[in-house]
């Protein structure tokens, strides 16, 4: 029982952090209202894989250790910011011709892989989330923790991330909302475009402090 508490304790945790905006939202949301419902999915799922690498080296001691060297850490930070940088030169930049009323001209496309790589790299490459897993997970686990229950909280984890960023990616392209969004298409992808560099230059500068 006291095992149970504790991972709805954990769930709890985990979706409200999934829920709060940062760089996974906004690669869902421009995917999501740029290519659609699929591609949108797709890249809520590599989100969801994205979120691995920092879970595995953080359950199992290593995050700690790879923290602790500044370096190192100044090398995630910096290529994370790169990333985003590049995020935002793309959105800015993307083709945006949208069908009129009963026109049967298709939108922009992307593949299923390269939205799901998307999402991988966006989550794999933020520093920030490195950070979190490591104050998130200190306070669930413990040396006495069984492995089960430690893959158990990871695995959470990433479901949380893929499920919400799926529901988000699904609701955006629904008869009610989408509609809306197609009339500003141009200015969402460019705000994207806008964030993604302004969360670039913050993380670079942070990386140097």
């Amino acid at each position: 029982m006291g095992d149970f508490l504790h991972w709805l304790l954990f769930l709890s945790v985990c979706t409200t952090a999934s829920i709060s905006p940062g760089p996974a939202f906004l690669i869902t949301l421009r995917n999501a209202l740029t290519y659609g419902r699929r591609s949108g999915i797709a890249t809520a799922v590599g989100l969801g894989v994205g979120i691995i690498p920092p879970i595995l080296v953080t359950l199992f001691g290593i995050a700690s250790l790879l923290i602790s060297v500044p370096l190192a850490f100044m090398a995630i930070k910096v290529i994370g910011a790169a990333y985003l940088f590049y995020m935002g030169i793309c959105a800015l930049r993307s083709p945006m011709a949208l069908p009129e009323e009963n026109d049967t001209v298709a939108r922009a496309t992307i593949s299923d892989l390269a939205a799901f790589r998307q999402g991988v790299i966006t989550n794999i490459t933020n520093p920030k989330g490195w950070l979190y897993f490591i104050a998130l997970f200190s306070q669930f686990v413990g040396p006495t923790t069984p492995v089960s229950m430690r893959l158990l909280y990871g695995a959470t984890n990433c479901v949380v991330e893929a499920l919400w960023f799926s529901l988000v990616a699904t609701l955006l392209n629904t008869r009610q909302l989408r509609p809306a969004f197609d009339r500003f298409m141009v200015t969402t992808s460019h705000v994207c475009g806008l964030l993604f560099i302004g969360l670039a230059l913050k993380v670079f500068v942070d990386a140097f402090k």
